[in-house]
């Protein structure tokens, strides 16, 4: 469920971390994993 969440939300703003994962090769699941971490640490303050 949270990762259809986090999935999402890295499809809904999916600019430069978007583009760069395409140009790398990269799946939306690297997108959502790398956007989810992201979140994460900006919540937790770090």
């Amino acid at each position: 469920m949270k990762a259809a969440l986090e999935a999402k939300n890295a499809k809904s703003r999916q600019g430069a971390d978007g583009q760069a994962a395409h140009l790398s090769g990269h799946g939306p699941k690297a997108v959502a994993k790398a956007a989810g971490k992201r979140e994460f640490r900006r919540k937790s303050g770090g």
